[in-house]
C-alpha cells in the first residue's frame, strides 16, 4: 500500500547477549511489517554487526475436520450421522475469488503480489577493486495437511441407518515479483570489476488434501449405510522473476570482469490428493451405497525475463552473459476410493487430475549498444516437468454395481525466447550466441479399475505440449564477432500410461490414452530486419526432438466382459530456420570469411503399445 498508515510493525530484541536478563547487553532487532491491505508480510532482522536479512513469508497448515456418530436401538432401529468438513486457504502474495461458487474453480488473482527486490535506480556507482552484486532471492513456501473424516455406526434390532459425510477443499497459491534491477545511472555512470544482477525464485507448495468416509450399519431387520467422500485441491504459482539492465547510459567493468544477468526460477508443486468412502451394510436386507469424489488441479504459470534495455552504452572487460531460465515442476499423486458391501451395494468413484505449466521465458537485448572482450551469450532455458500417478478404484461387494472413472489431463505450453532486436553488439575475436532451448516432460501414469456384479472401469489420460521456441535477431542490428549463432531447439517428450482392469459378471475396461506434442521451434531474422556482419559466420539453426511414447492397457473378466483401448499418439510441431522477405544481410567486403549457413532440423518418434 502507498499509505503508511497501512503498515503494522512490530518490534522486538533478539539476541539478547550474554545476559538474557539485561536488556543493555542486547545486540539485535526483529521487525515484524505487515500491509494491512495486501495482507504482504515480512521479517527482517539486523543481527549484531550490522547485516540485515529479510526473511520470506512461509506458512505451515494442519487443518483437521472429524466427526463420529454411534446409533444403538435397543428395541428399534438405530442411527448414525456423520459429517466431518475441512476447508483451508492458504496465500501468500494473492488473494482467492470464489464467488462463483465452491462447485467452480477457485481463481487466483495476482493484483497484490509479494515483492523481493534488489534495485539501483539513476544513480552512480564506482567500485574499485570490488565487484558490485545485485540478488534478489524469494523461497516462499506453503506446507499443509487438509483432511475431513466422518465416520458413523447405526446398530438395532429394526432398520438400521448409518450415513457418513467428509468434504475436504484446500486453496494455495503463491504470487510473488522478483526483481534485480539497475534503471538509469548519473553523469559519474556505473563501474566495477564486475556486475552481476540475479533474482531466483523457489516458490514451493507441499500439500496433502483427503477426504475419508465410512458408514457402517447392522440390523436383525434392514441395513442402509451410505458414505461419500469428497476432495477438492488446488495449488498455483505465478510469479514474476525480472533481472535486468534499463537506459544505462555509461555502464562498465574493468579488470576483465564479466557482465552477467540472470533470472531463475524453480516453482516446485507436490501435491497428494485422495478421496475414499467406504460403505458398509451387514443385514439380510441391507444397502450400501459409497461415492468417492476428486478433482484436483496444479498450476504454474510464471514470467522469467533477463535483458539490457535502452542502454546505449553498455561495457564489458570480459563477458556479456543475458539468461533466463526455467526448471518447474509439478509431481502429483491422486486417488479416488469407493467400497460398497451389501445384500445390494453401490461404489462411485470419481477423479479428475488437471496439472497445467505455462510459463513464459525470454532473455534479450533491445535497443542497446553493448561491447564485450568475451564472448556473449543472451539464453532463454525452459525445463518444465510433470509427473502424475492417478488411481481410480470403486468395488461392490453385494448386487449393484462398481463404477470408476478417471480424466488426467496433464499440459506444457508457453513461450521460450531469446532475441538480439535493433542493437549494435561488438565481440571482436570472440562469439555471440543467441539460444532458446527447451525441454518439456510429462509422464502422467493413470490405473484403476472396478469390481463388483456390473463392474466398470474408465481410464483416460491426455498428455499435450504446445507453444513456441523462438530464437531470434532482427530490425537494424549491428553484429561484430568471430561467429554468430541464433540458435533455437526443443525437446519434448510425453510418456502418459494407462492401465484399466474390470471384473465382475459383466465388466467393462476402456482405457484411452492420448499424447499431441505441437510445439513450435523457430530461429529466425524477421522481415524488415537489416543485420551487417562486420566479422565472422552467420548461423541460423533450428532443431526439434519429439518423442511421443503412448501406452496403455485393458484387463476384464467375467461371464460378459468387454475391453476397449484407444491409442493417439500425435506430433505435428512445426521446425523452421529461415531469413523472412524483406529482410537483410549485410556482409562487408573485409569481412572475407563471412559464412551464412541457415538449417533446420526436426526428429520425430511415435510409439504406441497396447494390451488388451
Amino acid at each position: 500500500s502507498s499509505d503508511a498508515d497501512d503498515l503494522e510493525v512490530t518490534i522486538r530484541e533478539v539476541d539478547k547477549g550474554a545476559d538474557v536478563d539485561d536488556p543493555d547487553d542486547d545486540t539485535g532487532i526483529e521487525w515484524s511489517i505487515t500491509d494491512r491491505s495486501s495482507g504482504v508480510s515480512l521479517i527482517i532482522r539486523k543481527d549484531s554487526v550490522g547485516s540485515f536479512t529479510v526473511f520470506e513469508p512461509q506458512i505451515s497448515a494442519v487443518v483437521i475436520g472429524a466427526a463420529v456418530a454411534v446409533g444403538v436401538g435397543k428395541s428399534g432401529g438405530g442411527a448414525g450421522i456423520a459429517i466431518g468438513a475441512a476447508l483451508a486457504r492458504n496465500l501468500i502474495g494473492t488473494s482467492h475469488n470464489d464467488a462463483a461458487g465452491a462447485k467452480s474453480a477457485a481463481v487466483i488473482a495476482k493484483t497484490q503480489p509479494g515483492a523481493v527486490r534488489a534495485i539501483v535506480q539513476n544513480s552512480s556507482i564506482v567500485v574499485t577493486g570490488g565487484s558490485l552484486e545485485l540478488r534478489a532471492t524469494s523461497a516462499p513456501s506453503i506446507s499443509a495437511f487438509v483432511g475431513a473424516f466422518a465416520v458413523a455406526v447405526a446398530d438395532g434390532k429394526g432398520l438400521n441407518f448409518a450415513a457418513a459425510g467428509a468434504g475436504a477443499r484446500s486453496i494455495n497459491a503463491i504470487n510473488v515479483r522478483v526483481s534485480a534491477i539497475i534503471d538509469g545511472d548519473s553523469a559519474a555512470g556505473i563501474r566495477a570489476d564486475g556486475i552481476t544482477l540475479r533474482a531466483t525464485d523457489s516458490a514451493s507448495i507441499e500439500v496433502v488434501t483427503g477426504a475419508v468416509a465410512v458408514a457402517i450399519s447392522f440390523g436383525g431387520g434392514a441395513a442402509i449405510s451410505v458414505a461419500v467422500g469428497v476432495a477438492m485441491a488446488e495449488n498455483v504459482i505465478q510469479n514474476f522473476v525480472e533481472a535486468y539492465i534499463n537506459n544505462a547510459d555509461n555502464l562498465s567493468t574493468t579488470s576483465g570482469g564479466d557482465i552477467s544477468i540472470s533470472a531463475v526460477e524453480n516453482a516446485f508443486i507436490d501435491s497428494t490428493a485422495f478421496a475414499a468412502a467406504v460403505a458398509v451394510a451387514v443385514s439380510e436386507k441391507g444397502l450400501a451405497v459409497a461415492v468417492g469424489v476428486l478433482t484436483a488441479e496444479n498450476t504454474i504459470r510464471s514470467v522469467v525475463t533477463a535483458y539490457i534495455l535502452l542502454s546505449p552504452s553498455v561495457t564489458s572487460a570480459g563477458a556479456v552473459t543475458v539468461s533466463a531460465t526455467d526448471t518447474s515442476t509439478i509431481e502429483a499423486y491422486t486417488l479416488s476410493l469407493a467400497i460398497a458391501i451389501g445384500l445390494i451395494a453401490i461404489g462411485v468413484g470419481i477423479g479428475i487430475g488437471k496439472n497445467l505449466i505455462d510459463n513464459d521465458v525470454s532473455a534479450y537485448i533491445t535497443g542497446s549498444t553493448v561491447t564485450a572482450s568475451g564472448d556473449f551469450d543472451i539464453t532463454a532455458s525452459s525445463s518444465p516437468t510433470i509427473d502424475t500417478d492417478s488411481v481410480g478404484v470403486a468395488v461392490s461387494a453385494g448386487i449393484g454395481a462398481g463404477v470408476a472413472v478417471f480424466i488426467a489431463e496433464t499440459t506444457v505450453e508457453g513461450t521460450t525466447e531469446a532475441s538480439v532486436i535493433g542493437s549494435r553488439l561488438t565481440a571482436a575475436g570472440n562469439d555471440i550466441n543467441v539460444t532458446a532451448t527447451s525441454v518439456e516432460t510429462l509422464i502422467p501414469l493413470v490405473r484403476g479399475g472396478a469390481g463388483g456384479a456390473i463392474a466398470v472401469g474408465v481410464m483416460l489420460s491426455e498428455a499435450t505440449v504446445r507453444g513456441t521456441t523462438r530464437a531470434r535477431l532482427g530490425f537494424y542490428s549491428e553484429i561484430t564477432a568471430a561467429n554468430l549463432t541464433v540458435l533455437a531447439s526443443d525437446i519434448s517428450v510425453a510418456k502418459p500410461v494407462t492401465n484399466v482392469g474390470s471384473v465382475g459378471r459383466v465388466a467393462v475396461s476402456v482405457a484411452e490414452s492420448e499424447a499431441t506434442l505441437e510445439r513450435t521451434t523457430i530461429a529466425v531474422i524477421p522481415g524488415s530486419s537489416q543485420i551487417t556482419l562486420t566479422q565472422g559466420n552467420l548461423t541460423v539453426l533450428a532443431i526439434s526432438e519429439a518423442t511421443a511414447y503412448t501406452s496403455s492397457r485393458s484387463d476384464g473378466g467375467g461371464g460378459i466382459a468387454v475391453s476397449s483401448l484407444t491409442i493417439d499418439s500425435t506430433i505435428k510441431g512445426i521446425t523452421r530456420a529461415e531469413v523472412d522477405d524483406t529482410a537483410r544481410i549485410v556482409v562487408p567486403t573485409t569481412n572475407t570469411t563471412g559464412d551464412i549457413t541457415v538449417s533446420a532440423e526436426s526428429h520425430n518418434l511415435a510409439i504406441a503399445n497396447t494390451a488388451s
